[in-house]
């Protein structure tokens, strides 16, 4: 059953990759099926702001504007992982018990 589904994913994935190659503005990404059938309860917020910040970006400026934004972008991505992930890590082990209590998602 559990392989089964797997390759079921995987030939989806593998579907939309190819189309994505052929048609130039296919909407769908593979990455997003595999976060949506994954952490889609939980992500589906920040992914809509994400979507919402490209579009408008696209709209009132252009393929420029975006391609100079990219490196802040992944600047901000790479800060939340720092933070949430090394600093936060590093805060529950040496700090008091209240902040071992607390869950840090990475979403």
């Amino acid at each position: 059953q559990r392989s089964l589904g797997i390759a079921a994913g995987g030939v989806v994935a593998l579907t939309l990759v190819l189309l994505r190659m052929v048609f130039l503005r296919f909407p769908l990404h593979p990455l997003a099926y595999g976060m949506a059938t994954s952490f889609g309860h939980k992500l589906w917020a920040p992914l809509f702001v994400v979507w919402l910040v490209k579009t408008l970006i696209f709209r009132l400026s252009g393929m420029a504007t975006y391609r100079a934004l990219i490196p802040g972008f992944i600047g901000l991505a790479l800060g939340h992982f720092f933070t949430a992930g090394v600093l936060y890590g590093l805060v529950g082990t040496f700090g008091g018990e209240q902040y071992r209590k607390y869950g840090v998602w990475f979403g």
